[in-house]
């Protein structure tokens, strides 16, 4: 069962890492980073509960006490590192963004640690310390010369810690015994709602033709719907902090995507920051099949 844990996050991490291919066609047709979120987040909830309007109701089912951290996964979680993320790419681009994403693990294993007790054991230390040494390196941020300020530096952290409270959030439904199906569909209602106010409803002009719906469409299924169900799915298996540390195999992806797809240099930092977060991964795998991924409570 906990290689299947394996599989889950892994392959959501996959399916997140070959976003830029959606993302790319939708702004060549002129839609925004936030427009682009929003599509994805909307249509994902759309076609989430009609599907299950149609073959089970059940997964609608949820104790009102426990909204709130529906709340979490939805506006704390997915809508805030999203947000943040954006910002940041535009203040200070792209590299140091993914950086900060990927501080997310850290975050996940300090609030694991407090919340759900689970054990910081030395590989799961030491793992996220090479996780986040390699996105470094995959970023190419060392490179750069651009200086930080404090509140994009801010708001950068706000990106890794957003992405950090997802998987927390998701843990605790998980652990009060919701299924994944119910978390992921909340989590983009939520999320649907929470973007409403910031839609830039001229913006969606340019991909309303049977193109710009098809992508937007895949967008959805192959970024969203899909990954973040066998990531649930995952997490209902293993500890939040192994969870988070295998779902960075996405920046691997979206660096082999970058130079096969888009023809991006594969640089030699890049390489070497590859070569660390599949070291990690290999270390949460190995936490997986050692059995220490037990949660005492």
């Amino acid at each position: 069962m906990k290689i299947k844990a394996y599989f889950y996050i892994v392959t959501a991490a996959v399916l997140w890492g070959i976003i830029s291919i959606f993302m790319s066609a939708l702004s060549k047709m002129g839609l925004n980073s936030i427009g682009t979120a929003a599509v994805r987040f909307i249509i994902s909830a759309l076609l989430m509960s009609a599907y299950y309007v149609l073959k089970d109701r059940t997964k609608f089912r949820i104790k009102i006490k426990d909204f709130w951290l529906f709340l979490g996964t939805g506006i704390a979680g997915l809508l805030f590192f999203s947000l943040c993320y954006f910002v940041t790419i535009n203040n200070i681009g792209v590299a140091f963004a993914v950086v900060f994403l990927y501080t997310a693990p850290i975050f996940v294993s300090i609030i694991s640690a407090i919340a759900f007790k689970e054990s910081m054991g030395k590989t799961k230390i030491i793992s996220v310390i090479i996780t986040f040494i390699g996105c470094i390196f995959v970023s190419e941020m060392l490179s750069a010369n651009e200086k930080i300020g404090l509140t994009s530096l801010l708001v950068a952290l706000g990106a890794g810690f957003g992405y950090g409270l997802y998987t927390i959030f998701c843990k605790a439904l998980i652990l009060r015994n919701y299924e994944s199906e119910t978390i992921t569909l909340y989590t983009f209602i939520v999320s649907s709602v929470g973007i409403l106010p910031l839609l830039p409803y001229g913006n969606l002009e340019c991909i309303m033709n049977p193109q710009g719906i098809l992508w937007a469409v895949l967008l959805a299924l192959f970024s969203a719907v899909v990954p973040y169900l066998l990531y649930s799915k995952g997490l209902e298996l293993v500890d939040a902090s192994v969870a988070s540390v295998l779902s960075t195999i996405e920046l691997v992806v979206g660096a082999v995507v970058g130079f096969v797809v888009f023809k991006e240099q594969l640089s030699i930092s890049k390489i070497i920051g590859i070569l660390l977060i599949l070291v990690a991964v290999n270390l949460g795998y190995f936490v997986i099949r050692k059995g220490k991924d037990k949660i005492n409570l």
